[in-house]
């Protein structure tokens, strides 16, 4: 499935590991903070610095993920039209753009 999708054909592949990776130490990061609540300047510090990485891995994996031919935000046409539990694989089992129908983008 992942070798066909579009992402991948289009060697963007790169930007969403960099997005997903990047929200998993956002999450570790708040984790790690809320865990360590009797120490306040570690506890803000932590949390905050997790949701800003979290906020920023996520807007750039709605932005930086395109088609290059129409420019079309691949990722942002997932998250914003489909269900939370489908955008993922809609996204994923693309073999051609959304809004282009273009297979070899």
């Amino acid at each position: 499935m992942f070798d066909e999708s579009i992402i991948k054909k289009t060697k963007q592949w790169w930007k969403a590991s960099l997005a997903f990776w990047g929200i998993i130490l956002s999450a570790a990061m708040i984790f790690i903070g809320l865990t360590n609540l009797e120490n306040k300047e570690h506890f803000i510090s932590l949390v905050l610095i997790g949701i800003f990485i979290g906020v920023l891995s996520f807007i750039f994996g709605c932005t930086a993920i395109r088609c290059p031919k129409c420019n079309a935000p691949w990722v942002w046409l997932g998250v914003s039209g489909k269900s939370s539990n489908e955008w993922l694989h809609w996204m994923l089992s693309r073999s051609e753009c959304p809004k282009c129908n273009n297979e070899n983008t």
